[in-house]
């Protein structure tokens, strides 16, 4: 059988991860036994996509402002 137990994204720990609800998104969260924090192993968040830093950099070279950059990865930001 295979163990589908995810990697806590806080402290890197595999043991004692728990199922902890869902999110609003509907998506399975989890909570670390080692570290005591919840995450998510998917999100749909596009900021959580690998190399979103590099992305970013590389747009913002291209002259793009902070507003393209949010219409690019179809993300808002209410504070800034």
């Amino acid at each position: 059988m295979l163990n589908n137990t995810p990697i806590c994204t806080h402290c890197d720990s595999s043991n004692n991860v728990k199922k902890y609800g869902l999110a609003r998104s509907g998506l399975q969260r989890y909570r670390c036994g080692h570290c005591n924090k919840t995450f998510q192993a998917k999100y749909i968040y596009p900021a959580y996509e690998e190399n979103m830093a590099k992305q970013v950099q590389n747009l913002l070279s291209k002259g793009k402002t902070k507003i393209q950059i949010w219409w690019h990865f179809k993300v808002t930001s209410l504070c800034c």
